[in-house]
Parts: C-alpha cells; structure tokens; sequence
C-alpha cells in the first residue's frame, strides 16, 4: 500500500527552502541585526534539510536523473557565468561544487550510502551513532574540506540516516510521537529559543564558518565547537517539527513538493543580480521590507506551475523519462 504524502515534511520543507532563499539574500542586502539574523538560519538550516531528505529516503532512487544531472548542469550555467564575470575567475570543473550546489553532490553521497545500511532498529541507531562520531572526527582532517563537498557530506550525514531511519522503522509512529501531548515538547522548544537567545547575545564573537562546517578545525573551531553546533541544530529541528502542523496549510504545503526549482533557480537569480553592477544596491528604501519582497516574489514564481513543469521537464530529465507520482 502506498504510503500518504506527509504534509509536515511539504510544510518544514517550505519553511526552510524559505530561509534558504533569506539567508542567500541577506549576503547582498544586509541591514541593522541582519548578522544575527543569518547566523540564526545558518546555525540550523542546512542540517535540518538533511534530516527532511532523510525522512523522503527511498531505496533504488535514480540519484543521476534527480540530483546528479542538475548538479552537473548548473555547474556549468554557474562557471559560465563567472567566466562572463570579470571579477570571477576559474576553470569548469566538477570537483569542487559552487557554493551552493554542496547539498547536490552529498545527498549522492547520502543516498548511496544509505542505500548499503541496514536502517532497522538498533542497526540503525548504530549507524547514526557512527557517522556522528566520523562527524566530529573528520574536522581533525585537514584534507576534508570543499573537494566533492566532503566534509559537509560527513558533517550532516547524522542527520540524514537519522531521518532516514525514521523513514524506514514508520514516519507515522514519529508523526505520532510529535503529536503527543507532553512535557517533553516544551523542554525542547524551550531549549530551542534559549539556545538562539544565547547565540543573539554572542553571534558577533561566533564564526559563520563554524555552521557551514566546510572545512577541519585547523582553519578555525574546535571538537567541542563542532559538537555544540550540531546539538544545536538537532534540538532546532526538533522544535521546528514540533511546532510545525501537521495538516495541509494552503499554499504553503504546495511550496514544499517543489523545493528543488527554488534550490536552484533563487542562486542563479542572486548570483546575476549581484555581478551585473550588484542591482540590489540600487532598491530604494529600507532593506527589511524588500528581503520581505524578493524573498515572496522568488519562492512564488520559482514554485508556480509553469516553471515547475519545465523544471521538471528540462532540468529533472522528466521529458525523456516520465516521472511516477511519489510520496514525501
């Protein structure tokens, strides 16, 4: 029997593909508190996502098709625009992704991997515990860093077997456990706010680069740093599940079956709004209201039917091989 498409993972998914767009954008129209406010979506975000393509894992996914082709094809479409940019400079290649194109190249990573574990049970349980402890490890390796975007691969693979596992022993006995009624809940919330009240009072004096987690201790942070910023991140996302609803929201349940275009399509936008003489500079008025602005107009043309048909269509390969419908 099918499984029902979960309309908490579309809801958080939009969620957080809305900070994306926010958080990327903030980088080129900063305003008072704008540092705090991306250090706040940066200490979480990118870890969360990795939970929610885990509770979306699949066995025998066509990782090529879904994720390796528009990695390759948007490898391409970036260096080629950096080549027309002439403050930008490097060779095509593939090795080292974009910025932002690293979740392409570890979520290949992830699922394969994924796909060789036994999820059941304590073998699952057993299996996040590992890749935690590679997690903290790998920042004692200095050769783990951008290329083939190891080291974030590494760093928030707990993460997706975490929600993989989930996928695999009954996302309904988690939705279920979600919905419960208890004390528990408002710990971790409480948690949550407490932690990012904390990093409101320190994030002038905390690294951005100790989030990305792109490369070893050497070029800055600590064990202790790393595991504190993953702790974060888990007791973020839970809260973030917690409070989230469970039920179909309009709109915005229908924003998060269609993340990939809004991944992809907001960068490239970004990207040739800043070269081309940097056209934000140019938006009058206060810098809060139009984040507001772009970041609605991007989420909203990037998510209407026609470009998801020809996203999926030219990007996702769909016209050559037509997709089945799938679940969350």
């Amino acid at each position: 029997m099918a499984r029902q498409r979960s309309a908490m993972i579309d809801n958080v998914r939009a969620l957080l593909m809305t900070l994306v767009v926010v958080g990327h954008l903030l980088e080129v129209l900063p305003f008072t508190g704008s540092s705090y406010l991306s250090a706040a979506i940066y200490s979480f975000h990118m870890p969360a996502y990795a939970f929610v393509g885990g509770l979306c894992f699949k066995r025998g996914r066509n990782v090529f098709r879904e994720v390796l082709f528009p990695y390759v094809l948007f490898q391409v479409i970036f260096c080629i625009h950096s080549v027309l940019d002439p403050q930008a400079s490097g060779p095509l290649q593939f090795t080292t992704p974009d910025r932002s194109l690293w979740y392409l190249v570890a979520y290949a990573f992830w699922q394969m991997g994924a796909s060789c574990l036994n999820l059941q049970g304590k073998w699952g349980v057993a299996a996040v515990g590992v890749s935690l402890a590679a997690a903290l490890a790998a920042g004692f390796e200095s050769s783990i860093g951008s290329y083939l975007a190891l080291s974030r691969t590494v760093c928030f693979f707990p993460f997706f077997l975490a929600g993989a596992c989930i996928r695999e022993n009954g996302l309904e006995r988690f939705e279920a456990l979600l919905s419960q009624k208890s004390l528990w809940r408002w710990a971790v919330v409480a948690a949550a706010v407490a932690m990012q009240i904390l990093l409101a009072a320190q994030h002038s004096r905390v690294s951005m680069e100790y989030f990305y987690c792109s490369s070893g201790y050497g070029k800055g942070g600590s064990l202790a740093i790393r595991a504190l910023v993953l702790l974060n991140a888990a007791v973020m996302t839970l809260a973030i599940f917690l409070v989230m609803p469970k039920k179909q929201l309009p709109l915005i349940s229908y924003i998060g079956k269609h993340p990939m275009p809004v991944y992809l399509l907001e960068r490239l936008t970004v990207k040739v709004f800043t070269n081309s003489g940097n056209l934000f500079a140019l938006l009058p008025g206060p810098s809060p209201v139009w984040l507001a602005v772009l970041t609605a107009a991007i989420v909203l043309v990037y998510t209407s039917k026609p470009v998801v048909y020809l996203f999926n269509k030219l990007v996702r390969l769909e016209i050559f091989f037509p997709r089945k419908k799938q679940n969350a």
